[in-house]
């Protein structure tokens, strides 16, 4: 969804892959693929997304790709290393944000640190600044929800990549 400030804002509402073009202030179309709620969490589940992935690498059109949460079901390191397995595989630039199935349970914010590391990231595609956000509550809920802290570091880092020109931004969280 575009707002009147060229923000783009992912939400992980798509169910596999939803590619779109942009051409914001660029001259040129981006286009961004965008995976979500996955929920494949052992290797005899991950045929079709690998299917998905190959078929992004062999994109030629495709810019970068936006992974929104619910890779796997339960947040337990041995689901998220499969989840990292056909991440990794992932061969264009890509970035990912956590969902409610990465979050929710005894240990899981833990086991996503020891296995996709930071929550929060910042980076690039080119000239558009890409940031992943987790935007999941705490404990066993559902509905999006904002840490304080996470908050202040992404509106802090807008206001510094807005005031460089960027053409667009693109915002991602699970919700």
């Amino acid at each position: 969804m575009m707002n009147r400030r060229g923000f783009l804002l992912s939400s992980g509402a798509f169910f596999a892959l939803g590619a779109f073009g942009a051409g914001f202030r660029l001259g040129k179309k981006v286009v961004i693929a965008h995976i979500s709620d996955v929920h494949a969490s052992t290797e005899d589940r991950t045929e079709g997304i690998r299917k998905i992935v190959a078929e992004i690498n062999a994109d030629p059109e495709i810019d970068f790709v936006v992974v929104t949460g619910d890779l796997q079901n339960r947040g337990q390191e041995d689901e998220l290393r499969v989840a990292k397995g056909w991440y990794d595989a992932i061969t264009k630039p890509k970035f990912v944000c956590p969902g409610n199935h990465e979050m929710q349970y005894p240990g899981s914010r833990e086991n996503w640190a020891k296995v996709f590391g930071e929550t929060y990231r910042k980076g690039k595609c080119g000239d558009i600044p890409v940031y992943s956000v987790d935007s999941n509550p705490p404990g066993f809920q559902t509905g999006g929800f904002f840490r304080p802290e996470e908050m202040k570091r992404l509106t802090e880092d807008l206001v510094k990549d807005g005031a460089k020109g960027a053409p667009f931004t693109v915002v991602l969280t699970h919700y």
